[in-house]
């Protein structure tokens, strides 16, 4: 590229065109929190593991220390750039590098908010942030918590929810438990999906009553509607209990999964631009789950003369991003559907099945599937349990049976976190270009079946950290010009050194900064303090 063409470039990047506007990946999910459910679970004392997602692809798991207890309920934001801001438990809101921020507690009061004294909430979909449309300061969550007379006995109970939605800007909460649908919903449900303009939101929960669904349009003035929409289709059931809700990459299609009995699978069909439902329909995976579960009677109480197994069948949910096919999880089972077939139920790709129960397997080592979610990446993760330190991956999610890639153990974590994972819309996808609807000049440049790779026609921004493992001699070698920042924290999330940095490369006698043998996390900053890279490293000192 010629000096013209960059000069330019540059102009148009710093001052705007009027008939040209770039779209800027919005970096929302960029770092997922994944804590610890209620101190029995957790691995170490104030424990809690970060997922950083790199433009490269891959993900670097670190450790930090934080006495926030965030587990199986969890929702987190970061700021467009990627740098985290904000996450919650449910009843509480934290920032990224403090506990509580002001005014962020006590969130979803009520029957459960007591029954649990407060700490954290115990259902995996009850929480959801976004960032305002237009706005760089303000992030709106939606929240809600269940309500039930006896929560000692989920089978005896049909749970709903209180839906809240509280606003926070500059590390402070301004307005909090706004109750703005005045009836029960769905329990376990909340998601969203852009708009077809590509800014404004489509939020949407299932009512009480699963013929119904609330859809909710968030704009740069707010909640402008929020609107109970009647479904075209027979759920076989008259209250939903447990129903998370996924969409495809493209935001087209809609899945749920109604843990209510029968357990069923929704589909339909979603017009991000009126936000309209069509082709609604439903599957039964009652008979599946019965028939390839056997040993299942083990996990419960067989002799209680009021079991009923149907209520215990509940689990998670993930579309590909290209929406072909549908992941089941359930506990001990992990399925693959293939929704381009119409009568996908009767041939199910089983891509993982655990061994139930064995009383050789230490505590640390027994696991089950749970909740799923797509990451930035195009990969899937999924939980493996209260106690095990680690995620299973679908490598290639957009793929049919064994390619889809799936690993098992396949990213280290430092937190036993109550099968939660943080929930994501795809803060990637653009608007539905050619629609009336898309009328604000942003171009979409998001591909369901690729990750998204950095735009960029100079040479790519690298930082380069080596040897690894090292005897205390650390070289950092950074190739574009800026102030940069080196911080060495131990395992204990302890900064144990820190170091100015530039462009090159700089070498750095860790001994000499009391640096011992171990392991360690390095991470890299620049002068915003956006963390640019985070890696483990081995020092062993000769």
């Amino acid at each position: 590229m010629n000096s013209y063409l960059k000069a330019l470039l540059l102009a148009f990047l710093l001052l705007g065109v009027p008939f040209l506007q770039i779209s800027i990946a919005q970096k929302h999910d960029n770092i997922w929190v994944s804590g610890y459910w209620l101190e029995n679970e957790c691995f170490k004392p104030n424990c809690q593991t970060r997922l950083f997602f790199q433009s490269d692809s891959t993900v670097t798991s670190f450790w930090f220390k934080s006495k926030s207890n965030v587990g199986r309920n969890n929702s987190s934001i970061c700021d467009s750039s990627g740098n985290l801001k904000y996450y919650t438990n449910g009843f509480t809101i934290f920032g990224s590098e403090i506990d509580t921020i002001f005014n962020g507690d006590r969130l979803s009061l009520g029957s459960y908010y007591n029954y649990l004294n407060g700490l954290s909430l115990a259902y995996w979909y009850e929480s959801l942030f976004l960032p305002l449309p237009s706005s760089k300061q303000e992030y709106i969550l939606f929240h809600s918590s269940p309500t039930a007379t006896n929560f000692e006995n989920i089978a005896e109970n049909t749970l709903d929810s209180v839906c809240y939605f509280s606003l926070v800007r500059n590390d402070s909460v301004i307005e909090k438990n706004i109750n703005f649908i005045g009836e029960r919903t769905s329990s376990n449900s909340w998601n969203a999906v852009k708009h077809a303009n590509g800014r404004d939101w489509w939020i949407v929960k299932f009512a009480d009553d699963p013929k119904f669904i609330w859809r909710i349009l968030l704009t740069p003035q707010g909640i402008s509607e929020a609107v109970k929409v009647e479904l075209n289709y027979n759920p076989g059931f008259e209250k939903s209990w447990g129903s998370p809700i996924k969409f495809s990459g493209l935001g087209d299609k809609m899945v749920a999964y109604f843990w209510s009995t029968p357990q069923v699978i929704f589909e339909c069909s979603f017009d991000r631009c009126n936000g309209s439902f069509s082709n609604e329909k439903t599957t039964s995976v009652l008979s599946l789950l019965q028939n390839n579960y056997p040993m299942y009677q083990t996990l419960f109480n067989p002799d209680d003369p009021n079991f009923k197994p149907e209520m215990q069948f509940y689990g998670g949910i993930e579309l590909s991003p290209n929406g072909r096919y549908l992941y089941l999880s359930f506990y001990y089972l992990l399925y693959q559907f293939d929704l381009g077939n119409s009568n996908w139920l009767e041939s199910p790709y089983l891509v993982d099945e655990l061994i139930i129960y064995e009383d050789s397997i230490r505590n640390d080592e027994f696991r089950y599937y749970l909740t799923l979610q797509n990451g930035p990446n195009g990969k899937t993760y999924i939980t493996q349990g209260n106690n095990k330190l680690s995620f299973a991956v679908i490598n290639n999610p957009n793929k049919l049976g064994i390619e889809c890639s799936f690993q098992r153990n396949d990213l280290d974590i430092y937190s036993r976190n109550g099968n939660g994972l943080p929930t994501f819309p795809n803060f990637r996808l653009g608007p539905v270009d050619g629609s009336i609807c898309d009328s604000l000049g942003l171009t979409n440049t998001y591909n369901p079946d690729a990750p998204e790779k950095p735009n960029n026609p100079l040479a790519p921004f690298e930082i380069k950290i080596y040897p690894n493992p090292n005897n205390g001699l650390l070289t950092i070698g950074i190739n574009q010009e800026g102030n940069y920042l080196l911080k060495v924290y131990n395992t204990i999330g302890q900064l144990v050194a820190q170091s100015s940095l530039g462009l090159g490369t700089t070498t750095i006698n860790l001994q000499s900064k009391n640096v011992g043998a171990g392991l360690y996390f390095v991470e890299i900053s620049n002068e915003q303090q956006q963390r640019l890279k985070v890696e483990k490293m081995v020092v062993a000192v000769e």
